[in-house]
């Protein structure tokens, strides 16, 4: 069967997902990162976007330590 154009990709994403060690963490951080990239948006510095992710965990109730200093 001939798969259009683009189902290639779905195939191999859904795949990868299949094969998740710990799928509802990893759905948890991507929630967390997609919504500082949907809040900010583009144009603002590292440390921003750094602040950002270890608050939008924290509100997921996830622990995060940062490395970075500030």
């Amino acid at each position: 069967m001939k798969r259009k154009r683009g189902q290639e990709n779905s195939t191999q994403a859904n795949g990868v997902k299949d094969r998740l060690l710990h799928r509802n963490l990893t759905y948890e951080i991507n929630g967390a990162m997609m919504d500082v990239h949907n809040g900010l948006g583009p144009g603002w510095d590292e440390w921003d976007y750094h602040r950002a992710a270890i608050r939008a965990l924290a509100e997921k109730g996830l622990k995060a330590d940062s490395k970075m200093k500030g």
